[in-house]
């Protein structure tokens, strides 16, 4: 799903305090598509770009495409999530905690008990 919706072998986010979040400019320009029943899509309506993900379940944090940005986001990854759905021919060859879908909902190995 999101190598669908950024157009790439993977998207860059970070999540942030819904507070701290502050549009300059072209707020009016933002539109927003239900893609599951807990995440809003904001997209700019003008050209497309994906610009934050607005969670329903937990409204106060947004995640924020990091490929928008104006500034260098001063930040590096911590993680990579969903690499059960991975492109195949992206390795990933870090050490990074890697989750097949998304901390917390893994699935759970009850073979071994």
């Amino acid at each position: 799903m999101c190598r669908k919706a950024h157009g790439a072998a993977f998207s860059t986010n970070a999540t942030v305090p819904t507070a701290a979040l502050r549009v300059t400019s072209g707020a009016e320009l933002i539109t927003e598509f239900a893609s599951s029943p807990t995440r809003r899509k904001c997209f700019c309506s003008r050209c497309g770009s994906p610009l934050f993900i607005r969670r329903t379940n937990l409204p106060e944090f947004m995640v924020i495409a990091l490929a928008v940005l104006d500034d260098d986001a001063q930040q590096g990854p911590e993680r990579h999530v969903f690499v059960g759905s991975k492109a195949s021919w992206h390795a990933i060859t870090d050490h990074l905690p890697q989750y097949q879908i998304y901390p917390g909902f893994e699935p759970v190995d009850n073979s071994a008990a």
